[in-house]
């Protein structure tokens, strides 16, 4: 049975690493941090952490599997609460933990407005 991919949440949700490593780069903001990341992210963001999940940790397998099941749902399907998971398997767990839903929320407008060009 091939499954359909609808849209590629690894490039949309900017999930680094995932595509290219196997690998997932925390994608919590260093809060405390005055500096602002140049490459790739807009100035008025804070810097992305440098974290990465490496392919043994299990929760970056569990990240994998739950980001392909996200590509075969339509985007207008996928709620909040899935995306606070997929937050939950990507922060690091040592930094950033307590910006799941944060993350989901950014991650959701992100989503809405793809549902929306789909249509």
């Amino acid at each position: 049975m091939t499954t359909t991919v609808r849209w590629d949440p690894h490039s949309l949700l900017d999930i680094r690493g995932a595509a290219l490593r196997g690998e997932i780069q925390c994608p919590g903001h260093n809060r405390q941090s005055q500096k602002t990341c140049t490459i790739g992210t807009p100035k008025d963001l804070p810097v992305r952490c440098d974290f990465q999940k490496w392919k043994k940790n299990p929760a970056t397998k569990a990240a994998q599997e739950f980001l392909a099941t996200l590509a075969a749902t339509e985007p207008s399907q996928v709620t909040t609460k899935d995306l606070r998971v997929l937050a939950g398997l990507c922060l690091c767990r040592e930094y950033h933990k307590d910006q799941r839903g944060d993350v989901a929320s950014r991650w959701k407008r992100i989503v809405v407005d793809a549902a929306a060009a789909a249509r």
